[in-house]
């Protein structure tokens, strides 16, 4: 069964990509119980590709920096990729300066939290532009968040994914929490916008 869950992570790794379009309906396919067939959609003038594929996946993993595979066709086979929770990434590799940002799709071995997340962190909400503003980042004391749009309700999530703390104000109290990356995920209304900061 082939699954499409397309979804366009920006990341600033490298210079700018506005002549590096990303690729498109990048899909997976089981062609046995473990090897997984990536397949997409070139979108510009790319003839080569970066993959990379993280198991287990869960909220709050980086974005990769590195490719682990280079291809110069628009299908790759991945042999060995146990059941449960994986996410494939892709970009286009235009030039030695020029990348696109990275797409990914997600496996349906995970659970649709992990799939929101992916989701959400593709949506022009993730964007720069983004009407949330969320400072200071590093936070110390207090993370407080700048918005347009009433806020329904805000969750931290740390890096194994867990919720550990729920409100919903846009002034949180971060004291307690240890130093490191968090996530926070910003409900309002049928969307969610996600952010990472750090807690000094």
């Amino acid at each position: 069964m082939k699954i499409t869950l397309l979804f366009t992570l920006i990341t600033i790794s490298f210079g700018g990509f506005s002549q590096c379009p990303p690729p498109s309906n990048f899909t997976y396919s089981n062609i046995t119980p473990e090897d997984v067939l990536l397949e997409w959609t070139e979108t510009g003038t790319a003839t080569l590709w970066e993959i990379v594929w993280v198991p287990n996946y869960v909220i709050g993993d980086q974005t990769p920096t590195q490719p682990m595979h280079v291809t110069t066709a628009t299908a790759f086979t991945l042999m060995a990729v146990p059941p449960g929770c994986s996410v494939f990434f892709i970009r286009s590799f235009c030039s030695a300066a020029e990348v696109s940002p990275w797409t990914t799709v997600a496996t349906s071995g995970c659970s649709s939290e992990v799939g929101d997340y992916v989701e959400n962190l593709s949506t022009e909400s993730f964007s720069k532009n983004s009407a949330f503003i969320i400072f200071p980042n590093p936070a110390k004391n207090f993370l407080y968040i700048k918005s347009d749009s009433e806020i329904e309700q805000v969750r931290i999530i740390d890096a194994l994914g867990k919720v550990i703390l729920a409100q919903n104000n846009t002034e949180i109290n971060v004291e307690q929490l240890s130093k490191g990356i968090y996530t926070i995920e910003i409900s309002t209304g049928n969307s969610m916008t996600f952010r990472k900061f750090i807690k000094e």
